[in-house]
């Protein structure tokens, strides 16, 4: 959590996801000591893996689970390469389909989503603004016409059915914790596909010209309806504060004694900023997300 001094925006990301009908991992706050040494205030993450679909996925959770594989490569290797789980005799050929079908059609491609699901994660991704996530497309400048590559979640692929799952990853930039780390333009803003140079930004390209993506855009009427429970349940202000609340008081104690530990918020940093997060939250609650 070194970049958020709030310490709060993995573990509220993650159950924001969670309260949502998103499979993501547990998250808790942890106070680690190695020999009796204190090396700070962590957060503990459930990994991704083979235990972790057995407990989520009700056809048994033994599919392939892929990290950062945006279904764009269209390597074999690459996709052997990123799999988590079943390794040791890996087999792949749901994956390729599911690129294939993301290249022919939005129709194609929700024979192996749930349209819903989708909707639901990326109007919890746009709203809480995790800009370093999913829908924000790093390239290289001196390839211009390469589309780019996302990071920080996870595909699961059903063993025994061409069905996959996005699951969430990695969420301390969230709700706009840096200006530096942000999708742009927005996700679903119409630009020129190439590789944007840097500015105060990293090189990225917009994600509307990303296959999956365009997809997503058509589905646009049912990312709305998505925002709108999600703004009115799990991101409603009652629901959020009942946990900040109760996550302060129990990290508080904790806070001080780690204070300056491995470069540790002092306790008055850590209050401006979970201030500012509360603030952020608020701004993404009314504005529906970023505000461009």
């Amino acid at each position: 959590m070194i970049q958020d001094a709030s310490l709060m925006r993995d573990r509220l990301g993650y159950s924001l996801f969670r309260d949502s009908n998103i499979v993501a991992p547990r998250a808790m706050h942890a106070k680690l000591l190695i020999n009796g040494q204190l090396e700070g205030l962590f957060i503990a993450v459930e990994q991704i893996d083979g235990r972790f679909t057995r407990a989520r996925f009700g056809e048994g959770g033994e599919g392939n689970v892929y990290k950062e594989s945006w279904v764009t490569m269209r390597s074999e290797s690459q996709y052997v390469n990123a799999l988590e789980t079943n390794s040791d005799a890996p087999v792949v050929t749901g994956m390729l389909d599911f690129q294939r079908a993301v290249s022919t059609s939005a129709s194609a491609t929700e024979q192996f989503v749930d349209r819903e699901y989708m909707m639901r994660y990326v109007a919890v991704d746009r709203v809480i603004v995790n800009d370093d996530g999913a829908l924000h497309f790093y390239c290289d400048v001196d390839s211009p016409n390469y589309l780019g590559t996302s990071h920080n979640f996870y595909w699961y692929e059903a063993k025994d059915i061409a069905r996959f799952w996005l699951i969430p990853w990695d969420l301390d930039l969230s709700f706009d914790a840096t200006p530096w780390v942000r999708v742009q333009p927005a996700w679903t803003a119409q630009a020129a596909c190439t590789c944007v140079p840097p500015a105060m930004y990293d090189a990225q390209t917009p994600p509307s010209c990303d296959p999956m993506v365009k997809h997503f855009l058509t589905w646009r009427d049912d990312y709305e309806r998505q925002v709108d429970k999600f703004i009115s349940g799990p991101l409603s202000d009652q629901r959020v504060q009942v946990k900040l609340n109760a996550w302060s008081e129990q990290i508080k104690p904790f806070v001080k004694e780690a204070a300056g530990v491995r470069r540790s918020p002092s306790e008055s940093e850590w209050q401006t900023g979970l201030a500012q997060l509360r603030s952020k939250i608020a701004s993404a609650r009314a504005n529906r997300g970023l505000v461009y």
